[in-house]
């Protein structure tokens, strides 16, 4: 018989790649509502064959080299704790009747971006099945609202640093509780419907109309790093060492929309990039999302005629590609600082 019943959670980890899931009383928490199928970060192998001699055909010796483990997976964005995770870095205030302001940035002096582990449990056979992925850092995070979905998606990329059986009580347990979201989160998801656009042209914020897409791409550049390490007198060397950021963030933005206007198609003919983009996903006035993308570079706006046989069913929307010069969100919730590790 087949596992019937899964469960998924988070913890931020005090030290890189070291779990602070140890407990079946520990709690673990929801990242978001997974969208779809999920690959957890599972460790892949390179592998090395020895040959038995010169002309030989069959194979010595097999073992392995280094271990990288790579997850991807896609959540509908409750809160902006994902968001946190993959810029690194929250200084957050309140609260203010219950309610806390985070300010979600790129990290600044040097500091890795926050770790979590990843705690998969499954159930339904007469053997659980329990293992952790610690070390876990986001690799790239794709922010994603459209018509066609309805709700704010992220896209994520996975790097974790081991994985491992955490033979939690020395028994294999269970967790006690399921994994939930943070006590004082709300559930409902951010919508299309609740997202405002605008951007400064002239000398106002101006409403970026006929929007039928956006996409923000946000990756740290992650490197796992691999060395002659050791543990205990054990040979360790095959797991990552660390899992260093690159030398910047790197952002694209894509949009789709239908010009009312030349004036976005102006800016990719400009030659300065001081403009910038506000995209703001509201639930309530006290629990939003808003995203400020500062000095935006368009790289590509093309300009269609549309197919005048498909009628209005091709209304000349373009796909536009925007460079950033920095990203930072503002996340006003209920959610308490600690939550966005500090």
């Amino acid at each position: 018989m087949s596992y019937t019943q899964f469960r998924d959670g988070y913890a931020l980890e005090a030290i890189w790649n070291t779990s602070t899931i140890t407990t079946a009383s520990d709690t673990a928490y929801l990242l978001g509502a997974l969208s779809k199928r999920f690959k957890h970060p599972s460790p892949t192998a390179t592998v090395h064959h020895g040959p038995t001699a010169i002309n030989a055909r069959e194979t010595a010796y097999i073992w392995k080299g280094a271990m990288d483990c790579i997850g991807a997976g896609s959540l509908v964005i409750q809160n902006g704790i994902p968001i946190f995770l993959v810029m690194g870095k929250s200084s957050s205030t309140g609260p203010v009747s219950g309610v806390y302001t985070h300010t979600i940035t790129p990290t600044t002096d040097g500091s890795a971006n926050p770790s979590f582990t990843w705690h998969h449990e499954r159930t339904g056979t007469g053997t659980d099945w329990v293992v952790q992925f610690t070390g876990c850092k986001i690799a790239s995070l794709s922010l994603i609202c459209s018509n066609n979905g309805r709700y704010l998606i992220g896209a994520t990329n996975i790097m974790a640093g081991k994985a491992v059986d955490p033979n939690l009580d020395g028994t294999n347990a269970l967790l006690d509780t399921d994994p939930a979201l943070p006590p004082t989160a709300t559930t409902d998801p951010y919508k299309f419907a609740g997202m405002t656009r605008t951007w400064d042209y002239g000398s106002a914020n101006t409403a970026l109309n006929g929007l039928i897409e956006m996409e923000l791409n946000i990756s740290p550049d992650l490197e796992s790093i691999h060395t002659a390490n050791w543990t205990a007198g054990v040979w360790t060397g095959q797991w990552p060492y660390k899992i260093i950021e690159g030398a910047r963030q790197k952002y694209e933005m894509t949009i789709q929309y239908v010009p009312e206007s030349d004036d976005l198609w102006d800016e990719s003919v400009a030659l300065s990039n001081t403009k910038e983009l506000y995209f703001k996903w509201t639930k309530s006035t006290n629990d939003y999302i808003a995203l400020t993308l500062t000095n935006c570079q368009i790289i590509s706006h093309p300009i269609v005629t549309p197919d005048q046989s498909l009628g209005t069913e091709d209304i000349g929307a373009v796909e536009v590609q925007i460079i950033p010069q920095s990203v930072s969100f503002t996340v006003v919730d209920s959610i308490a600082g600690g939550y966005y590790g500090e």
